[in-house]
């Protein structure tokens, strides 16, 4: 209805906006979303090639001359790294299926409009061709008369002023004329210009199916690539159960695994250790507890929902091998797949794979305190993100052979039992 109300010009530079508007989005919506499908695309590239390189190094002659322990660690790394995959190709296959939803919505849209703009077109036409004949027979009709009527019309004049008059009166009649055949023009312009935003369109129409298809087509191979990263996860999960039997049925090997566990340990508190003598970057994001962490004593919640301990903190004597361990946390009984979340407010400072631990994150909570949760598979907070009390980090994995969760309290850098800080 607005558009009706518009002078001839006005729509003529309408529709001109109009076709220079859709190229321009056009164009913006392919820079949008190619690099942000690029980028991933790149990172699943990569686990692939570090995948690639365990595989290769575990199939090599390198392999018979290591123990399990040692095979055992790279296919926990190959776990994680396949999941990690999967993982990445899910929210591909979730961008993919979001762009082809665009997509269909867009074409509806486009159809719809090709739709309005052919009514548009065929009304116009009716329009130029109402008024070409109009004109036409105008035309002809004043011709005849400017030939004999014209010089009759001034001779039967009886007065200088009635001659005037008819003169007046003839100039009107060519100025309306001319004024019509302007307008005539003009509705020219305006259906070869409807023309062109039609063809425009329905070259958009053409340029989306095509992207569409292309997208389709990546969905699909997104999708069979993601079964096919399934099946090598299940089977790579059956290999690590083969070497864990393998280990918790021979003593030296258990010795060793239980040793790569202590390094995991070490290098937990050597981290803690630097985060002490660090200086807080300038970068860090400032945030204030509600309360401080040193008032927590005996009122953390429990980061999994199970509190059976299976090793409790400090020494403990190993039942099969007769050692002794020093836990400088403790391990609580969980399943893959449980949900670990934060027992306070803080910052996430580092997440990293640990031989034995598998994914660890370590939250700094201010004034010198941090916890530490190990042995998980899924990741939901990325380093430098503040997170609040009971948010999801992640989820329990398996690694060393264990599903059990890993937890530590510490104050600067003194190892803290966690049991006086957790509910009781």
């Amino acid at each position: 209805m607005y558009f009706r109300n518009l002078d001839n010009n006005e729509r003529l530079m309408i529709f001109r906006l109009c076709i220079y508007a859709s190229g321009l989005a056009f164009g913006l919506v392919l820079a949008v979303i190619h690099p942000a499908a690029a980028q991933g695309e790149g990172l699943a590239a990569r686990l692939r090639q570090e995948i690639s390189v365990l595989e290769e190094r575990m199939r090599s002659g390198e392999a018979q001359r290591r123990n399990a322990v040692e095979l055992l660690q790279d296919t926990e790394r190959k776990v994680e790294l396949r999941r990690r995959l999967i993982r990445e190709m899910e929210k591909q296959i979730e961008t993919t299926s979001s762009r082809i939803k665009k997509l269909d919505r867009n074409l509806q849209g486009l159809e719809n409009e090709i739709a309005s703009l052919s009514t548009d077109l065929r009304q116009q036409e009716y329009n130029l061709e109402k008024l070409r004949s109009e004109i036409g027979t105008r035309v002809a009709q004043a011709y005849r008369q400017m030939r004999g009527d014209k010089l009759l019309l001034l001779l039967a004049a009886r007065d200088p002023a009635g001659l005037a008059r008819k003169r007046q009166y003839l100039n009107a009649i060519q100025k309306y004329d001319r004024r019509q055949i302007q307008v005539l023009s003009r509705s020219r312009d305006i259906v070869a210009v409807t023309r062109d935003s039609r063809e425009q369109l329905h070259l958009k129409i053409t340029l989306d199916k095509t992207q569409r298809l292309v997208e389709l087509e990546k969905l699909r191979n997104l999708m069979a690539g993601c079964k096919n990263e399934e099946r090598a996860l299940q089977e790579e999960k059956r290999q690590k159960q083969a070497l864990v039997a393998k280990i918790e049925s021979d003593n030296a090997l258990l010795r060793t695994m239980l040793e790569e566990r202590r390094k995991s340990l070490v290098e937990i508190e050597r981290e803690i250790n630097r985060l002490q003598q660090a200086p807080r970057p300038a970068s860090a994001l400032q945030w204030t507890p509600d309360v401080p962490f040193k008032q927590l004593v005996g009122k953390l919640p429990w980061p999994v929902e199970s509190s059976r301990i299976v090793q409790p903190f400090g020494p403990s004597r190993h039942p099969q091998l007769g050692t002794t361990t020093v836990n400088p946390g403790i391990d609580l009984a969980a399943s893959p797949g449980d949900i670990v979340r934060a027992v306070a407010a803080g910052q996430v400072t580092k997440i990293a794979w640990l031989r034995g631990f598998g994914n660890t994150i370590i939250i700094d909570h201010n004034e010198g305190y941090y916890t530490v949760y190990a042995r998980l598979e899924r990741i939901a907070v990325s380093e430098g993100e503040v997170v609040q009390l009971g948010q999801p980090l992640g989820s329990v994995g398996e690694s060393g052979g264990s599903s059990d969760f890993h937890f530590e309290v510490w104050d600067r850098r003194e190892k803290q039992n966690p049991l006086e800080w957790l509910k009781k």
